[in-house]
């Protein structure tokens, strides 16, 4: 499915960078946490190599401004509560 898009995805890419921001942020985002997860991200096309190079620098200035921002003002026990409960419903067999 993704294989098919990808002509759809180089026209979108050849535009403005600031407008195919939206759309290449989350990838951006998704493989400067982790390049060995979404390298495939970059193997199909959909983030420029040249592109790729800067995403972990770009990642941790975002994990950095996270915690210094919006980090303080969260209660992180509350947080490690809500984050243990069950968020769908089981599943019936």
């Amino acid at each position: 499915m993704l294989d098919s898009n990808l002509d759809a995805v180089d026209d979108f890419r050849a535009t403005e960078w600031w407008v195919s921001l939206p759309f290449s942020l989350p990838f951006l985002i998704a493989y400067g946490a982790d390049t060995k997860l979404f390298g495939d991200i970059v193997s199909k096309g959909f983030l420029p190599k040249t592109r790729a190079e800067y995403c972990e620098e770009e990642y941790e200035q975002i994990q950095d401004a996270v915690d210094l921002l919006i980090i303080p003002h969260i209660d992180l026990d509350l947080a490690d509560e809500l984050m243990d409960k069950p968020w769908l419903p089981e599943s019936e067999q």
